[in-house]
């Protein structure tokens, strides 16, 4: 009895599996959603990136479907380049759109010196920087250094 039952079941299986019309769909009668989808930058701009099927498409378009300008939704700014005492930094934000990216500099910090030795009008001086380590010897008197 078991085995007959376990028989009908697989020849209906088997059956629903070939007519065509059932709700046995293959991976080639499901259409993408592009729900899972990147940014990507070629050759003629941007375009994005279906993760699941691989199809790309513009990411914002005129009413006829054309590439259009993008008005850009530019992220916050954050640093890429920390900037040091000698050098600059580096601030990027990234548009949310089209993936597009704007970068401006930071302004090195500059050092901050404290004096270990002052100069004096016969003897050199030195000092050392507390934001990097930086040392310097052999500093001259400068009178604007008092």
């Amino acid at each position: 009895m078991k085995k007959r039952i376990l028989s009908m079941l697989l020849t209906i299986v088997m059956v629903m599996g070939l007519l065509p019309g059932t709700a046995w769909a293959t991976t080639e009668e499901l259409e993408c959603t592009h729900t899972d989808a990147e940014l990507s930058k070629d050759s003629s701009g941007h375009s994005k990136i279906c993760l699941e099927c691989g199809e790309s498409w513009e990411p914002h378009s005129d009413a006829d479907g054309d590439a259009a300008e993008c008005s850009h939704a530019w992220g916050e700014w954050y640093t890429t380049v920390y900037p040091e005492c000698e050098y600059v930094g580096v601030e990027q934000r990234a548009c949310s759109v089209c993936g597009a990216y704007e970068e401006k500099s930071i302004s090195a910090l500059g050092h901050n010196w404290v004096w270990d030795t002052l100069p004096t009008a016969s003897v050199n001086g030195t000092r050392h920087c507390t934001t990097c380590g930086t040392v310097e010897t052999e500093v001259s008197y400068d009178a604007s250094y008092y």
